[in-house]
C-alpha cells in the first residue's frame, strides 16, 4: 500500500477530492496513511481517511473476496449517497499509476453522461470481463447498483449480462496503471509472475505509443486451413471462430488466459508478431455474418430435470438425448431466461450441475456458470435445465456445428465430434 499511496500523491493534475477507505482498524495501515497524509493533502482539495467497521456479513470465516465486496458497497454508498459526488475513480492498494492516469479520466468523464451504452471508464486495457482495476463510474450508475450489490464476488456479478445489460467500458490501448500486488484475495506469486508481472503499461518516462507497423490495417482474412496457416503479416488480421469448449486449447497455444477476458461482444483481438489474430465465439459474437455463426440444433427442446437428476438422465427419460453442443446456448442469463421463468433473477455459480434453477415456482432463481457445462452433473436442491434432441439428431447436430466451424478453421476430415473439435482448436493457431 505504501507504494500505491506514494505514487497516487504525485499524480497530475491535482485530484479534487481523495478518500482512502480502510477496511478495519489495522494500526500499521493507519500509520502508513498518516505518514502520507501531508503529501496527499498537498495534491488534493480535500483528503479523508475512513475506517470501516470490519463486521463479516457471511460469518467469521468469510473469504477475502467477500470482505472486498462488502467494503466496496460501504465506501461507495458514502461517497455517492452521503457526500453527493458525481463521479468516483476507484483504485486499490496494490497499484501504481501512469503520469497521465488522471488525464484519461478527466478527458473521458463526459462520455458517461453522453452515451447510455457506456457505464465505466477503465484505466486497464480493453476487456468486457469487467476489469475493476482502476475505473470510474458516476452516481447514477451507483444508485442503480447499490440496492442489488452482492455480499461476495462483486466483480463477477458486474460481468453478468443481466447487470451489464450490454453496456461497455471505455479503455485505453495501453494500461494506465500496473498491478504490483503479488499476493491478494485472488492472486498468488506464481500467477502474478506468469500473467501480470510482465504486462506492459504506460510507465513514467515512456512517451506516447509505438507506431503501427507498415501496412497496418491493410488486410483481413479468415483462417481457412490452419495446417497451412502462416504467421500474420505486419498489419494483417486473421479471423478464427471457435466454440467455447475449444477455447482453452486455443489459449494454450496463444499463451493467453484460459477463458476469454479481453473480448468485445465476444471477439478478442490478440496482437501477434506484428499482426492480429481475431478470435470470435461462433455462438455469441453478433458481429459475425450469419454464415459463420453456430445455431441451436433444429427441433431441440428444453426440459427441467427433477432434483438430483442429470441432464443425461432427464433427456433419456423422455426418449431424447442431452446435447452438449446446445447446452452452451442456455448457459447465459438471457438464453436461460428465454426458456425459464426466473422471478428471483439470474446469478452466477460454480459446479457440475449448471445451468440450473433453485427455489419454488414463485421464487425461482436461475444460475449459469463460467465453467464448461456438461450433461452429466446433478445437484441436490437444484434442478438442471437441459437441452434435449432426438437421439438420431445428436450426431447430426455435432456434425452441423463442425461444418459451420469449418468455414472458419478449415478442418476437412470428419472424425468424431469431440476429437475433431479438439484438433480444430489445436490447429487453428500457429506454433
Amino acid at each position: 500500500m505504501t507504494e500505491a499511496v506514494r505514487n497516487c500523491s504525485g499524480l497530475w493534475p491535482a485530484i479534487p477530492h481523495t478518500t482512502l477507505s480502510q477496511d478495519g482498524n489495522d494500526s500499521a495501515v493507519a500509520a502508513t496513511v498518516r505518514s502520507r497524509t501531508p503529501a496527499l493533502r498537498g495534491t488534493a482539495r480535500s483528503f479523508t481517511h475512513w475506517q470501516r467497521p470490519r463486521i463479516p456479513v457471511l460469518g467469521p470465516k468469510q473469504p477475502g473476496y467477500a470482505w472486498l465486496a462488502q467494503h466496496y458497497r460501504w465506501a461507495l454508498d458514502r461517497v455517492f449517497l452521503e457526500q453527493g459526488h458525481s463521479h468516483v475513480v476507484i483504485v486499490e492498494d496494490d497499484m501504481v499509476f501512469s503520469p497521465d492516469f488522471l488525464t484519461l479520466f478527466n478527458e473521458t468523464a463526459w462520455l458517461l453522461d453522453a452515451d447510455p451504452t457506456i457505464w465505466c471508464i477503465s484505466s486497464w486495457f480493453r476487456t468486457s470481463y469487467f476489469p475493476g482495476l482502476g475505473w470510474m463510474l458516476r452516481a447514477r450508475l451507483w444508485r442503480e447498483l447499490s440496492p442489488h450489490w452482492p455480499d461476495e464476488h462483486w466483480d463477477h456479478w458486474m460481468r453478468m449480462e443481466s447487470v451489464a445489460r450490454g453496456r461497455d467500458c471505455v479503455s485505453p490501448e495501453l494500461n494506465r496503471n500496473k498491478n504490483i500486488g503479488e499476493v491478494g484475495a485472488n492472486m498468488d506469486a506464481s500467477l502474478y509472475r506468469r500473467w501480470l508481472g510482465h504486462m506492459d503499461w504506460a510507465e513514467p518516462g515512456r512517451a506516447g505509443l509505438p507506431k503501427a507497423g507498415a501496412g497496418a490495417g491493410a488486410s483481413a482474412s479468415r483462417a481457412r486451413n490452419p495446417r497451412a496457416l502462416a504467421p500474420p503479416r505486419p498489419g494483417q488480421t486473421v479471423l478464427i471462430t471457435y466454440g467455447v469448449e475449444q477455447y482453452q486449447r486455443l489459449a494454450q497455444r496463444l499463451h493467453i488466459w484460459k477463458s476469454p477476458r479481453g473480448h468485445y461482444r465476444h471477439a478478442s483481438a490478440i496482437p501477434w508478431k506484428g499482426g492480429t489474430v481475431l478470435l470470435a465465439d461462433a455462438r455469441e459474437c453478433d458481429l459475425l455474418p450469419p454464415e459463420l455463426r453456430w445455431e441451436p440444433t433444429p427441433g431441440w427442446t428444453v426440459h427441467l430435470a427433477a432434483p438430483n437428476v442429470s441432464c443425461t438422465a432427464a433427456c433419456r427419460a423422455v426418449g431424447l438425448a442431452c446435447s452438449t453442443v446446445d447446452l452452451h446456448f442456455i448457459n447465459t442469463c438471457p438464453g436461460l431466461q428465454n426458456h425459464m421463468s426466473c422471478p428471483a433473477g439470474c446469478g452466477l455459480d460454480w459446479g457440475q450441475d449448471l445451468p440450473h434453477v433453485t427455489g419454488d415456482p414463485a421464487r425461482t432463481k436461475c444460475f449459469v456458470t463460467q465453467q464448461i457445462p456438461t450433461c452429466r452433473g446433478a445437484g441436490t436442491g437444484s434442478r438442471r435445465v437441459c437441452p434435449c434432441v432426438a437421439p438420431e439428431k445428436l450426431s447430426a447436430s455435432a456434425r452441423a456445428a463442425l461444418r459451420i466451424g469449418d468455414k472458419a478453421v478449415g478442418v476437412r476430415d470428419r472424425r468424431p465430434q469431440l476429437q475433431v473439435q479438439a484438433d480444430a482448436a489445436h490447429l487453428a493457431v500457429l506454433p
